[in-house]
């Protein structure tokens, strides 16, 4: 009995990290590009106590038009911003129901007259022609709303652990071509880099929609859907980067009950599912290990570097993964409880 078990978990193991690298290997991949003469684009960038990765940033954006939203920062963000040349306004107070990325977004596109509208995250940074890439790909292919895949770099062990595992849940659990359908109802976005088409934004309410959510990225990815607008999400690694920081776990447990509570029934069950069969590699283990299945127990124990190489891409970072496995698992159940008693959640030393 305890050898089917062990083999249940690994085949899953197995199945679900190809599942996932294969959907994930259907996303177009930026190429360098320039957009249409006369086509302009305005970054807006939400900012509170931003100061240490922000002119990293705007560095990274020199030449383009970019107004950054400061949320009641108290430290120099909007100085080194304003040093950097970019444009600068203040963020209206919020009200209490409010997410502060989300309303500080909004507060940034208002009266925009550009043609395009470029969301970004103060911790991303940029290759050059990144803009010119993606309004060119919007363009060329018709598209209202493009949403960047950027490439973590991750500094500190729980983030090599996590971030390529949960990238690996949520393609294991979704369907590119659903996620792209007007029809159909699954949904992803990465908040760190949207594209909006002005026009679009204005039509569907953009983040004025999604000021109330926890998290701005699936909501944002609803509104695409209710409002049928041409949405894709496409690769950037090679050309975009964001740095996932020391609030990792806050930023999960603000998304995760999000992607799980507005996606269908059958990505959050595969979601689910997965997390809790990855889980079970410890426990099975431990009974190989109690029916004195001693090789397979010691197999069992390498299998989630192997299966899970496909996420991490190098065999050191993969060592990580039954600690990703966990980590996420955890968080996924801090979030649930969370919302389960109607807990708040934090947002740059804010509750929301």
């Amino acid at each position: 009995m305890s050898l089917w078990i062990a083999a249940l978990v690994a085949a899953y193991m197995f199945g679900i990290c190809w599942k996932s690298k294969l959907q994930f290997a259907r996303l177009n991949t930026l190429v360098l590009a320039q957009p249409a003469a006369g086509s302009s684009t305005l970054v807006i960038m939400p900012a509170r106590n931003e100061a240490r990765n922000i002119a990293r940033c705007l560095d990274s954006l020199r030449g383009q038009s970019i107004l950054v939203a400061n949320d009641s920062s108290s430290d120099n963000t909007k100085q080194v911003a304003v040093e950097k040349g970019a444009t600068v306004i203040n963020v209206p107070p919020l009200l209490a129901v409010q997410n502060p990325k989300s309303a500080a977004c909004l507060a940034g596109a208002k009266g925009a007259t550009a043609r395009w509208l470029l969301f970004v995250d103060a911790d991303t940074w940029f290759e050059p022609g990144f803009v010119g890439a993606i309004v060119a790909h919007a363009e060329e292919n018709r598209l209202d709303v493009v949403s960047a895949i950027l490439d973590p770099k991750c500094g500190m062990p729980w983030e090599h652990a996590m971030v390529p595992y949960w990238n690996g849940v949520v393609f294991g659990s979704i369907d590119v071509d659903a996620v792209h359908s007007i029809q159909l109802q699954q949904l992803l976005a990465y908040g760190q880099c949207i594209l909006f088409r002005t026009e679009a934004y204005d039509f569907t309410g953009g983040h004025r929609i999604v000021v109330r959510n926890h998290a701005d990225d699936i909501g944002i990815a609803r509104v695409i859907k209710r409002h049928r607008l041409q949405y894709e999400l496409v690769r950037a690694e090679h050309l975009g980067h964001y740095s996932p920081g020391p609030a990792l776990w806050t930023t999960y447990k603000r998304t995760i009950y999000d992607f799980f509570s507005m996606n269908p029934a059958t990505v959050t069950l595969q979601s689910v599912v997965t997390l809790i069969l990855m889980a079970c590699w410890g426990p099975a283990i431990w009974y190989l290990w109690y029916e004195e299945e001693d090789f397979a127990a010691y197999v069992l124990a390498g299998l989630p570097v192997l299966a899970t190489l496909v996420w991490y891409r190098n065999p050191l970072r993969a060592i990580l993964a039954p600690a990703g496995i966990y980590l996420v698992a955890l968080v996924a159940l801090h979030s649930l409880l969370t919302h389960l008693f109607g807990l708040s959640h934090s947002w740059k030393g804010r509750k929301i």
